[in-house]
């Protein structure tokens, strides 16, 4: 019998070679959208690459991986695996203050380079300074949550300009996307890869992948998120929305549903929602209607029933070591995964995920009202 370490080996084995699924389907397809998309994706990938590094690391195997910009790949990996969990962990002020300054830098660089013609036309229309990616009319990306994930990486205070700043972000998004494709590739072995070279790309259609930008710091042409709530805390909801949209709408389109990649990162996203529900009951339960009130109470009851200090499922989803459970529990190598989260919660999977899956559309819901979002805006 496999120990819990070779089981734990075995499924992160299995997330990498997904991994290298949607890596390989983004290259080969080439959209326009591959910044937007490679972005949404960098915490689920880094999260991939994290793991190794700890098994290396236990190994005491020299990994000799590059540097960017004299830091270590390392860093940059933790940096970004982290920034959205750790987000939704701060204080309410933190994150109003953290939200607020990312944006108000982003909107002095969208003008340092603009002409008097151009800057005479922002002082008579104005300048949007939030821009939303959506598939299929559903946003599941800003560049604010962009920010919040290179916030560590591309000090965007020291920029002086629009180019400067792109310039920056360019090469770094390069270099670690380079460093971090060739690190999942070293990893992959041969006969995965055959089989992934017969597969068919599904093909994305351009129409599909959608920008528009709007008014958000511009008081007098605010077009967006106009709840009750103070605007940076609805910024920061509206993030986690956009999040919970990719896991539903996008990354299906890269993965199978039944791989164990798809569900952890489901389930990573979904911790993620309820953390910010309990910021928000914490802190502005005065601010949103009793049904609100009453539908977020549910839903964090409903998650410490499923994830508690006893089980340690929140530690082995964000996490590739697995604790607390026994070995014996692991029968099926394909459903490594599975049996791991049917053990921890007493519930069949399906069943399970599918409760999850309607506590992420209530999550939603509730997102939207609070924020006053919907998808024809």
């Amino acid at each position: 019998m496999k120990n819990i370490n070779e089981i734990s080996l075995k499924i992160l084995m299995e997330e990498t070679n997904s991994s290298y699924w949607i890596i390989y389907q983004i290259m080969k397809e080439k959209t326009k959208d591959e910044a937007q998309l490679n972005i949404a994706l960098m915490p689920f990938l880094s999260s991939v690459c994290d793991g190794w590094i700890m098994v290396f690391k236990l190994q005491n195997s020299d990994m000799a991986l590059p540097e960017i910009n004299n830091l270590p790949f390392e860093k940059y990996v933790r940096s970004i695996r982290v920034s959205y969990k750790l987000y939704s962990d701060k204080k309410v002020n933190k994150i109003n203050k953290t939200v607020h300054k990312s944006g108000l830098e982003r909107l002095r660089l969208l003008v340092t380079e603009y002409n008097i013609i151009q800057r005479i036309r922002i002082i008579l229309w104005g300048q949007p300074d939030l821009g939303v990616y959506s598939f299929k009319g559903t946003p599941y990306g800003n560049t604010s949550q962009l920010s919040i994930y290179l916030d560590k990486l591309v000090d965007i205070e020291s920029t002086s300009s629009l180019s400067e700043y792109h310039d920056s972000l360019g090469s770094v998004l390069m270099d670690y996307s380079s460093i971090l494709s060739t690190f999942i590739n070293s990893i992959v072995n041969d006969t995965f890869k055959d089989k992934v070279g017969l597969e068919k790309v599904g093909k994305f259609s351009s129409v599909e992948f959608q920008h528009k930008d709007y008014f958000y710091h511009d008081k007098k042409r605010k077009n967006i998120l106009g709840g009750a709530l103070p605007k940076d805390t609805q910024l920061f909801l509206f993030d986690i929305y956009c999040q919970n949209n990719f896991i539903n709408n996008v990354m299906p389109l890269f993965l199978k549903e039944s791989e164990s990649l798809f569900y952890r990162s489901k389930l990573q996203t979904y911790l993620t929602s309820i953390n910010s529900l309990i910021l928000i009951q914490k802190k502005y339960k005065t601010l949103i209607n009793n049904e609100q009130a009453s539908s977020i109470e549910k839903l964090i009851n409903e998650k410490k029933e499923y994830f508690t200090l006893e089980n340690k499922l929140r530690n082995n989803v964000f996490h590739y070591c697995i604790e607390g459970i026994p070995v014996s529990v692991f029968k099926n190598p394909n459903c490594y995964f599975k049996e791991l989260v049917e053990y921890s919660v007493g519930i069949e999977f399906k069943e399970f995920m599918r409760r999850i899956d309607n506590s992420l559309d209530e999550i939603n819901r509730i997102f939207c009202k609070i924020i006053m979002w919907n998808d024809k805006q």
